[in-house]
């Protein structure tokens, strides 16, 4: 088995922008060669920086995002539905991520909005 490496925030934006050549082909290799693992806080992290430095449209970076945990072995189903939930509308990440949580857990929350969608199950 694949010994577990976790990129953090700074391996998956630079890699996503293939800016820094060095470090894309050492990120590259580990992919490669390690069992890679995105967690939810380094995908949260990247959205910020995406969104507020770059400037980037928020289904630019979804996409971006998803493409690069399918890609990488990352199946976390719930990551992924938020993503999506992220692309498609303008909550923010973490009520995204609610939501994704909320097809197998009860979320106890009083924000309207994202009960209402809770409620309605799907965008």
């Amino acid at each position: 088995m694949k010994m577990k490496i976790i990129l953090d925030t700074n391996a998956v934006v630079h890699y996503i922008l293939n800016d820094i050549p060095e470090q894309t082909k050492i990120i590259e290799n580990t992919i490669n060669n390690y069992r890679v693992l995105i967690l939810p806080e380094v995908v949260y992290e990247s959205i910020h920086i995406f969104c507020k430095f770059y400037d980037f449209p928020r289904a630019d970076v979804a996409k971006s995002l998803i493409e690069f945990l399918e890609d990488n072995g990352n199946n976390n189903a719930y990551l992924e539905k938020a993503l999506h939930v992220f692309r498609d509308t303008q909550f923010d990440f973490i009520d995204c991520m609610l939501f994704a949580y909320s097809h197998d857990f009860k979320v106890l929350t009083f924000d309207k909005k994202l009960n209402s969608l809770i409620s309605r199950g799907s965008i």
